[in-house]
């Protein structure tokens, strides 16, 4: 996940992520990081359902893959 430095955003990603200013290349630099990272997908699950909650993760999930769903 890439966020930008606005309203807690940089606590919620802050693990399994990159934060970047609101600058188009600093943005283009943090997505090159975060898509080069070779992230545990386990370990990713269980960290989010500690620190958001089962409910809110999955419910989250759905709503990616709504969206990933619907492009094509």
């Amino acid at each position: 996940m890439v966020g930008s430095r606005l309203g807690g955003i940089p606590e919620i990603v802050d693990r399994y992520s990159a934060v970047a200013p609101l600058l188009p290349e600093k943005i283009a630099e943090a997505v090159v990081k975060v898509l080069g990272a070779h992230y545990d997908r386990e370990e990713m699950r269980l960290y989010a359902h500690k620190k958001f909650g089962v409910e809110n993760v999955e419910r989250l999930v759905e709503i990616f893959n709504k969206v990933a769903g619907s492009r094509g």
